[in-house]
């Protein structure tokens, strides 16, 4: 609810308006550059047809970047690694990160798992950031904080959403 998806779409828009020539809605000083490609992994692929859950095709996905994406690409991923058991698709998105980390790609993406937030202290390539956040009115700012990673609000917007005490107590 803080605005990651919004500021993804956002940083992916402006790359391909500038890929196209046109002029950016940015400070002077800014600086961009021309990629050969990008890879967007946004919104829930699944296909029941295919038989891929959300999940396998995230994966499907992951495959392809792999093998195209080099270091003239920028890859954008919204919820990096959602769609299955946190203990086994944490370990399996940093796995798939960590080629893209020595090799240079430029990777943007959000996450809610806990060891793709703390990779940050183990490559110094790795940026962390978070969307601003009000936690008085639970509103996002939309303001991008750079330095360190996000929190998870859930019990506070499950309460605001209206959760009965009973079921947060039990959380």
């Amino acid at each position: 609810a803080g605005g990651k998806s919004v500021f993804l779409k956002t940083v992916g828009l402006l790359q391909i308006l500038f890929q196209c020539g046109w002029p950016l809605p940015c400070d002077a000083s800014s600086a961009s550059c021309l990629m050969q490609g990008v890879v967007l992994g946004m919104g829930d692929r699944q296909d029941l047809h295919q038989d891929l859950s959300t999940y396998a095709a995230h994966l499907q996905l992951m495959a392809h970047a792999l093998k195209v994406a080099g270091s003239d690409h920028l890859i954008l991923l919204d919820e990096f690694g959602a769609g299955t058991d946190p203990a086994l698709g944490g370990p399996l998105a940093e796995a798939l990160l960590e080629p893209w980390l020595r090799e240079g790609p430029k990777v943007l993406l959000n996450t809610h798992y806990g060891n793709l937030k703390r990779l940050a202290s183990q490559w110094p390539t790795v940026q962390d950031a978070r969307m601003g956040f009000d936690t008085t009115t639970l509103k996002p700012t939309y303001q991008l904080l750079v330095g360190a990673p996000g929190s998870s609000y859930a019990m506070e917007l499950a309460r605001r959403a209206g959760l009965p005490d009973t079921v947060l107590t039990r959380a």
